[in-house]
């Protein structure tokens, strides 16, 4: 089960390595004042869909006994989401570069040594 996660988190990386201009457009299509609420409105929708799904899959494996039973799977999401995002920042400083994708790797040991049981 956290190896479905840790995939997933590292091709959210790797993602970002790939299109590293990405995080930057949709920075200045958010600030742009005509239609960045529906964007946001949008980017909102699918932000708390996601979470839903992870907290969903960190559920079961709190279920199985693989993560910690005292974590809420929901607001684990959430932080899940935040790395990542963190990580986005980043990589408008950064670049595309390796850096990102070792950040990446000891953040995501960061996150797997506090949820695992």
């Amino acid at each position: 089960m956290l190896e479905v996660l840790e995939d997933i988190f590292h091709v959210h990386v790797a993602f970002l390595v790939s299109h590293s201009t990405l995080p930057t457009l949709l920075l200045e299509a958010l600030a742009m004042p005509e239609g960045g609420t529906e964007l946001r409105h949008r980017i909102g929708k699918l932000l708390e869909d996601y979470e839903a799904n992870l907290a969903l899959l960190l559920h079961l494996a709190r279920k199985d006994a693989i993560v910690r039973p005292d974590f809420d799977p929901a607001v684990a999401a959430k932080l899940f989401v935040y790395l990542i995002q963190g990580l986005a920042m980043r990589s408008i400083t950064w670049g595309a570069t390796e850096t990102l994708l070792h950040e990446g790797r000891k953040v995501w040991q960061q996150y797997l040594h506090g949820i695992r049981a």
